[in-house]
């Protein structure tokens, strides 16, 4: 009797552990997802404050060589934002859920929000 009872703790136990683990890894692949959406939205709100931007010195009749430099400027700043999100988002998590992060740079981490369009349009989009 008592190593029934021990039988069935410890599968009661291996599967809870399990159970936890699956849902922990599903709650990061989320978080992943989310923080990659966000991430996409400020990119196009920099996007829209550009363009504003450069309407704006366009109209002020500055030089073509000082609007030159700003967009280049600009563009060297989107690629920073770019490297620093992706870096930071993987440096948030332990070494032992690194492969379940399939991405690792910027192009990589937007064919995974791609793949998994479905999950944020039904998520945040539709409601």
């Amino acid at each position: 009797m008592t190593l029934v009872f021990i039988f069935g703790y410890l599968t009661c136990k291996v599967f809870y552990y399990l159970k936890s683990a699956r849902l922990s890894i599903q709650l990061i692949q989320m978080s992943n997802l989310v923080s990659l959406f966000l991430l996409t939205r400020a990119l196009e709100n920099f996007e829209h404050s550009r363009v504003l931007c450069l309407k704006d010195l366009r109209e002020k009749d500055i030089s073509e060589r000082n609007l030159k430099i700003y967009e280049e400027n600009l563009d060297l700043e989107i690629e920073l934002f770019k490297k620093r999100s992706i870096s930071l988002l993987l440096e948030v998590h332990p070494d032992f859920f690194q492969g379940v992060v399939p991405y690792t740079d910027w192009s990589s981490a937007m064919n995974y929000l791609e793949s998994n369009r479905n999950v944020i349009m039904s998520t945040y989009l539709e409601k």
